[in-house]
């Protein structure tokens, strides 16, 4: 069954995670696995962030629909009410769109999250809504979240409160599920990370229903020791587990993906942007839901070394982040050299 086939596609989503110059999707893109940026894209793990970001707006470039990828979505964060305060708009759940997508149901439409935060910690809210009488169909979405952002370390917690959709006599329960995580810096440059999760879902299709528990987890530590007047490099390993049990059947996979990246500061305002990823050795997944045999045997990790480049453009605080649409192919020409757009305002 469809719903059935893409749990495997979620539980690898499902742990993929990754100064005040701001961050981008392009950003993070470039540069793969660097937990430890401070940017605006990882305020959506830890809340946190806002307090180091200060006053920004900031805009993605994508398309409107919510299947779109990038999506377009944006917005603003500024001081007061004695702390900090955010309104972000177009934000999508990445775990809950496979789930919805899987059997047909709604996607969020037009999330909104707020933001507030004071010292060194922040929360949001995040809601979306829908009402379709013409084709009966509903969605809401409820997500909170919680972070602290101190010097040396990061804590969080998000939970998704609420996740439902119904399409004709179909209903669809994706919450609650729990994510936790942090992030701490030891001595000589290295930063250790991690999460957990755990959540439950479940699927009422044509009558039947599917109860699915989601657990993930993560651990990784990145060595930035290598430092020039204009460069900076990292590396390191990072293990990742995911299983979803589908009544009573496994969908699992593991991996060790290890990571090099670095930025260069070629122009004092141009900065470039290098990363390489692989899976080192150990890795397999497994689908105890396919039928036959030997279709719910475990295979070891595909071939996923992936090359990822891109620039960062400031002139004062306005700055510009994209990535080279050629970097997992290898080939530029001139109709597509950027991709991943987005746009920063400090103020």
């Amino acid at each position: 069954m469809k719903h059935v086939r893409l749990l495997s596609a979620f539980v690898m989503l499902a742990t993929l995670i990754p100064s005040t110059s701001w961050a981008t999707k392009a950003r993070l893109s470039a540069l793969q696995g660097a937990r430890f940026l401070t940017d605006s894209q990882l305020v959506f793990q830890n809340p946190g962030q806002i307090m180091r970001l200060g006053n920004y707006v900031t805009y993605e470039f994508g398309g409107t629909s919510t299947t779109s990828s990038p999506k377009s979505e944006g917005g603003i964060y500024n001081g007061m009410y004695g702390g900090q305060v955010g309104i972000y708009l177009g934000h999508m759940s990445a775990d809950q769109a496979i789930f919805r997508t899987a059997n047909g149901f709604l996607l969020e439409e037009n999330p909104v999250e707020l933001f507030y935060g004071r010292d060194n910690w922040a929360v949001s809210l995040g809601y979306s809504s829908s009402d379709k009488k013409t084709t009966a169909e509903k969605q809401q979405s409820i997500v909170l979240r919680y972070g602290i952002d101190a010097d040396e370390w990061e804590a969080w917690v998000n939970a998704e409160i609420i996740q439902k959709a119904d399409k004709n006599n179909d209903e669809y329960k994706g919450a609650p599920i729990i994510t936790a995580g942090g992030e701490k810096h030891l001595d000589g440059d290295l930063y250790v990370n991690g999460l957990i999760k755990y959540g439950t879902v479940k699927n009422t299709i044509s009558g039947t229903s599917t109860d699915t528990d989601v657990l993930g987890g993560e651990i990784g530590i990145l060595n930035r020791s290598i430092k020039t007047d204009k460069a900076s490099i990292y590396y390191g390993p990072k293990f990742r587990y995911a299983e979803a049990d589908v009544s009573g059947k496994k969908v699992s996979s593991y991996d060790l993906p290890f990571y090099i990246g670095m930025t260069y500061q070629a122009l004092s305002w141009l900065e470039a942007r290098a990363s390489v990823s692989q899976n080192l050795i150990i890795g397999q997944s497994k689908d105890e839901t396919q039928t036959p045999a030997p279709a719910n045997e475990s295979d070891t990790i595909g071939n996923n070394t992936t090359v990822a480049t891109g620039i960062g453009i400031q002139l004062d605080k306005f700055q510009l982040d994209a990535t080279f649409a050629g970097s997992t192919t290898g080939q530029f020409n001139g109709t597509a050299i950027l991709a991943n757009l987005a746009i920063v305002y400090g103020f």
